[in-house]
């Protein structure tokens, strides 16, 4: 059987862009095309490399060349080759898998010979592929996450369709937590079919995720705490909020007060008669607007806490819920209550946990 190992790796070049796009795209993507200038660089050294271990009859060491090769700048040419060190050590089915990948990558490249080229050689080895049917029953896809591994790779779907695998000895390994992990063991031929029926795991007792059944010794899951109604835990969230509304009205008060104290200075006059210094009647003007603020905030702040002393004591408290393997429910915690304060007004920051 003759196998051709090409000299290119993928499309050829082309001149077909005009003068200003050429410019642009330079001007604009330069640094783009740096990297992707070097990738192409480094692709195509261990291409070369991997041909020349190819010839040499080394065909792992060249796979793992070509591999990185595939990685760093995609071509129908490398996976050619890599097909070939597939065919030489015996890997059938990924061999046919690389040809498959050739199919899209060359007729992307516009190579039709390359896709002809390839559709013969699966043609050639679809006849001896080996099949492996993985199936999985209502009883084992009950289990709570469960996962299967073929030879270490999770399978994420096609359970009970047959699917090409290379000839030799696999390993199907079943597992989930709290219970015991099963391997099964399979050996496959040239051109033969096996199926494989994924196992109904056994719980297993010495997990920590298993059900422990009570008296017998040993350790008990711990009991679920009781836990607040949504309208005790608003209740905190609004009994907070009014003493931080409290905090931020006496703060605002002692910066009245401070103010009031630098206009009497400023205008030690009578005090029904107006103030006619400048720097007085601004302390004066700051001294209302702060206790304007210390005002509303005081009130606001009270009937806050008030509000929410009345939630958390008139809310029922919710039973306690029996254990799950679930997700808990939610929880929210008031963190902290901080009073914000600028030049011309203040507020507060609420912060919450979920």
């Amino acid at each position: 059987m003759n196998h051709v190992v090409f000299g290119s790796r993928g499309e050829p070049r082309r001149a077909w862009l005009a003068p200003a796009l050429l410019a642009s795209i330079v001007l604009c993507a330069a640094p783009a095309r740096a990297d992707h200038a070097a990738d192409q660089a480094q692709a195509e050294a261990l291409y070369e490399k991997g041909r020349m271990l190819l010839k040499e009859d080394k065909a792992e060491e060249a796979y793992a060349k070509l591999l990185e090769s595939q990685k760093l700048e995609p071509a129908s040419g490398t996976l050619f080759l890599l097909a070939e060190c597939h065919r030489r050590a015996g890997r059938i089915a990924s061999q046919w898998l690389a040809l498959r990948q050739v199919l899209s990558v060359a007729d992307r490249e516009q190579r039709p010979e390359r896709v002809a080229e390839a559709k013969r050689r699966i043609a050639e080895i679809e006849k001896d592929l080996p099949y492996l049917n993985i199936r999985l029953g209502p009883a084992a896809a009950a289990i709570p996450g469960l996962v299967v591994e073929r030879d270490g790779d999770v399978v994420k779907g096609g359970f009970g369709d047959e699917a090409p695998v290379d000839p030799g000895k696999h390993k199907i390994t079943v597992r989930a937590r709290g219970y015991r992990t099963a391997v099964l063991d399979v050996d496959l031929a040239l051109r033969e079919h096996e199926s494989v029926d994924v196992p109904v795991l056994v719980a297993d007792p010495s997990s920590s995720d298993a059900t422990k059944p009570a008296g017998t010794g040993a350790p008990l899951a711990e009991p679920p705490r009781e836990s607040g109604s949504v309208g005790r835990t608003v209740g905190v969230v609004i009994g907070g909020l009014g003493l931080g509304g409290l905090a931020v009205g006496a703060l605002f008060s002692g910066l009245a007060r401070q103010n009031q104290d630098e206009a009497k200075k400023a205008c030690p006059t009578s005090p029904a008669a107006p103030c006619l210094s400048p720097v007085g009647q601004e302390y004066n003007a700051k001294a209302l607007q702060q206790a304007d603020v210390a005002t509303v905030s005081i009130s606001l702040g009270a009937g806050f806490v008030g509000l929410g002393a009345l939630l958390f004591a008139f809310s029922p408290r919710l039973a306690p819920k029996p254990a799950t393997t679930g997700a808990t429910a939610p929880r929210v915690a008031l963190t902290s209550v901080s009073p914000v304060v600028s030049p011309s007004g203040g507020g507060l920051w609420v912060g919450a946990a979920f």
